[in-house]
């Protein structure tokens, strides 16, 4: 090549073509690269030979032989790289493609010599990047391989050079712009504001040194060769001895200032790099400098890919994080650093090796990816997995691996990103074991909880039972006390009719004993007598009402009672209503008077017949034994737990409202018509039950019906009661001290004694009756004295006298007391136990037995 310079600063250029096509040498493991490549090749047109090898040893052997105008070889032959090539490559421009591991290895490289580097991918996108990269390489020989001439015409000049994308510039021996292409328009310049103006215009004041002797020499820059000094350098240049080739120097554009120059704000004062290429011109004949010509590459961006992939590198390699690169098929072509601090393999232990090869042994439980199926398909893994270290040991690893994809949607390689989480596993299955103890004692403490809330939910029930019972019991209670009070004022009134009824019964006894019976003051008598023993049975059943009757329990079997009874009621209930009944044949016996039985049922079963005479309905008795809880028994009033008789009577008829069934027990309380009931039945029954240690129980609702329920202490003996004779009436002659505080008691007393043949002697104060007996204890045989008397009760009377005369006789006559009972008068000496009215025959036998008894 050869540039002339004219004395008027224009370059004019004359080209021939040199006739050969321009060779280059392509070293890559991989066919399909250069294959690719020289595609690429034959496509553009251009008028390049390519000449693929495929190994190190080939490539040196080729480099040997024969000579090519450009290198293009993979960063990585074999166990080597292409720098060990360098001494055979020598000025030949190189081009390195492929992955270099550290950023201080491409710095290496390029400082080698290197004219540039290119990313590799396996889509072969990079070949078209290598193609134009080539082609400026070319384009620069091109330049430098034509021969000028004087001849060629101007504008064929003018169109080659305005054409170049690179800035090509001439200076003067003073540093003045005498040319420049219309690239310059890159920095913001047109070629008039350039021509005539100094280098330094468009020249960064740091990078003056490298293209200024003077500022070399102030410096005391070394420039590229530390063995030279700036001033041999500037001198060899000046004469043509020197070709600078690749200086890189800094261009400022148009905008630039010093002040804005380092801003990261303004975009538009980023400093551009170029690479200078540049030779001085030199008259040897005249030993006269003509200036400096030399073309501007940018570089720029090159620069900047350069300087984010070393910004790459660096991230990859100090990264702390695993990351591996494979090839399509899951081979490995990279790994960085920290995966073979973490695994302590050794790169060459990894590479070319199948990524399937260190996941884990199977020590911990893991999902484990399924790398070949997932290379087969090309899908995308995310996921937690067990790996593998080179000793064997298992670590837990977050993984994603991710396809890099070719345009055409073909995996080309796979980028593997892996973080250790041994430590985040470990405080997980902490945090679970945690989490699964937490539940554990929360469903512990649930189950308490729940356990607690039914113990509290059925102490709140039972508190609430106990309060229905309290309630229940309360009004049982009052039910009781009422009965009792009323049962008082009762007993008192039967006593006071007693005393009514005594004279009366006992005067027409005697009466009618005087008198013929075909008198016909004899028959007026005997209804005289009739309605006073009506009246006498109406005060027993006060009585039996108040409690305070005395009667004689005898063990009873009560089915063949029951049938006789069932027998009567069909015969005097009507046939609207019919009757059914339940008796258990294992029901046993019950310590009762008989009489009080029959009253029992006769008055439940009268009160279920008047319920249904008017619709008719249905009557139903049912005799079962029953075991009473202690539970039950707290819920009955008056009542023991133990066994019973249970009787029900269950009728049909209009039932009773609750008011009603509050006062059902009252005496004299009748919901029944003027002169259809006395209102003493049921509080008739209810003092017969109470009085044999029973209960009785009442359910009604208005317009089903009634039921009612009788406990009474079943017992184990089974005894049939039968009827005995009526004796005669015994007599005697006995000395009899009679003693009543009522005169018409005590006057009718000493003559029904005196009729029996008695000898008596009666008063009507009990006082001056002790007194009289303590005058007379030796002539008197018998003691009869009444109970309830002013001043000196008959109980106390009687004790008096047995201690002036031990083994004294005595009768006590009654008609209610609360104070002694015939047990207790036995106690105390009381022989004879008699209940008024006195009845002829009754007093006649009570007296004979207590002197019988004395003489035996």
């Amino acid at each position: 090549m050869l540039l002339e310079f004219f004395s008027n600063s224009t370059i004019i250029l004359s080209v021939e073509k040199k006739e050969r096509l321009i060779r280059i040498l392509f070293i890559d493991p991989d066919h399909t690269h250069s294959s690719y490549f020289i595609r690429l090749v034959k496509e553009s047109g251009h008028q390049i030979t390519c000449f693929p090898v495929f190994s190190f040893q080939e490539a040196k052997k080729r480099l040997d032989s024969d000579s090519f105008d450009i290198v293009i070889g993979n960063y990585n032959l074999d166990n080597t790289t292409i720098l060990d090539l360098s001494p055979f490559i020598g000025k030949t421009p190189l081009v390195i493609t492929g992955s270099i591991e550290r950023s201080s290895d491409l710095v290496k490289a390029l400082e080698s010599g290197a004219e540039d580097y290119v990313i590799k991918d396996d889509r072969n996108i990079y070949c078209k990047t290598l193609l134009i990269k080539v082609i400026k390489i070319i384009r620069t020989k091109i330049l430098k391989g034509y021969v000028v001439k004087s001849r060629v015409d101007e504008l064929l000049y003018r169109d080659i050079m305005e054409n170049i994308p690179d800035i090509i510039y001439k200076i003067d021996p003073n540093g003045f712009f005498t040319y420049i292409n219309s690239a310059v328009k890159m920095l913001g310049y047109t070629q008039n504001e350039l021509i005539g103006k100094h280098f330094r215009k468009i020249l960064h004041p740091e990078d003056y040194h490298k293209v200024s002797r003077k500022e070399a020499e102030m410096n005391n820059y070394t420039l590229n060769d530390p063995l030279q000094g700036p001033p041999k350098f500037f001198d060899e240049r000046r004469r043509g001895e020197r070709k600078t080739t690749g200086l890189e120097v800094r261009l400022i554009p148009k905008t630039w200032s010093k002040q804005t120059a380092d801003s990261m704000v303004i975009i538009g004062s980023v400093i551009s790099f170029g690479e200078i290429n540049a030779q001085g011109h030199y008259k040897p004949e005249d030993n006269r400098f003509l200036g400096t010509i030399g073309i501007i590459h940018d570089i720029t961006t090159r620069r900047k890919s350069e300087s984010l992939l070393r910004k790459l590198y660096e991230a990859v390699d100090h990264s702390p994080l695993s990351i591996i690169i494979t090839d399509s098929n899951g081979n490995i072509e990279y790994v960085n650093p920290f995966f073979i601090h973490l695994t302590n393999y050794t790169p060459g232990e990894i590479i070319g090796k199948h990524i399937s090869q260190f996941s884990g042994n199977g020590k911990k439980d893991g999902k484990q990816p399924d790398y070949r199926s997932i290379i087969t398909t090309g899908e995308r893994f995310q996921g937690e997995v067990v790996s593998s270290r080179k000793n064997g040991d298992t670590y837990w690893e977050s993984v994603t691996m991710t396809p890099i994809r070719d345009p055409n949607g073909k995996v080309t390689n796979y980028v593997i990103i892996k973080m250790d989480i041994s430590s985040y596993k470990k405080a997980q299955i902490e945090l679970q074991n945690a989490h699964d103890e937490l539940d554990r004692r929360v469903t512990e403490r649930t189950q308490e909880l729940q356990k607690t809330n039914e113990t509290l939910r059925l102490e709140i029930a039972d508190h609430s039972r106990a309060e229905e019972e309290k309630i229940k019991l309360e009004n049982q209670l009052r039910q009781t006390h009422r009965l009792e009070m009323i049962g008082t004022l009762a007993g008192g009134i039967a006593h006071d009719f007693n005393n009514i009824l005594a004279p009366i019964i006992g005067f027409t006894e005697m009466i009618l004993e005087d008198i013929p019976e075909d008198d016909p003051v004899s028959t007026n008598l005997t209804y005289v007598l009739e309605a006073a023993n009506r009246a006498k049975d109406l005060v027993q059943q006060i009585l039996t009402f108040s409690r305070q009757v005395e009667h004689e329990a005898v063990p009873v079997m009560v089915q063949p009672l029951i049938k006789e009874l069932l027998k009567l009621l069909r015969a005097t209930i009507p046939k609207t209503i019919s009757i059914k009944h339940y008796i258990s044949p294992r029901c046993g016996a019950v310590m009762i008077d008989p009489t009080h039985f029959y009253q029992i049922i006769m008055n439940l079963c009268t009160n279920a017949f008047h319920a249904m005479r008017e619709a008719g309905g249905t009557l139903e008795i049912n005799l079962n034994p029953e075991k009473i809880s202690i539970e039950k028994a707290r819920s009955i009033a008056e009542l023991k737990h133990g066994d019973y008789l249970s009787i029900k009577v269950k009728d049909t008829g209009h039932g009773m409202e609750r008011a009603v069934l509050d006062r059902i027990f009252d005496p004299f309380f009748t919901t029944k018509k003027v002169g259809e009931g006395s209102g003493l039945g049921l509080s008739v029954v209810h003092g017969i039950v109470t009085s044999y240690g029973g209960a009785i129980l009442v359910e009604s609702e208005v317009g089903v019906g009634t039921t009612f329920t009788v406990y009474l202490p079943r017992i184990d003996s089974e005894v049939l009661v039968g009827t005995e004779k009526k004796p005669n009436i015994p007599r005697g002659t006995e000395r009899i001290l009679f003693v009543d505080d009522e005169k018409q008691i005590a006057l009718m007393g000493k003559e029904m004694l005196e009729r029996l043949g008695y000898e008596v002697t009666m008063l009507t104060d009990s006082e001056k009756a002790l007194d009289y007996f303590k005058a007379n204890a030796a002539s008197i045989d018998l003691l009869v004295t009444d109970q309830t008397m002013p001043g000196m009760t008959g109980a106390r009377l009687a004790v008096e006298c047995m201690r002036i005369k031990p083994g004294l006789p005595v009768i006590l006559i009654t008609g209610f007391s609360e104070q002694i009972t015939d047990e207790e008068s036995k106690k105390i000496g009381i022989r004879e136990y008699v209940m008024k009215p006195i009845a002829f025959r009754e007093i006649s036998q009570a007296i004979r037995r207590a002197l019988e008894m004395k003489e035996k």
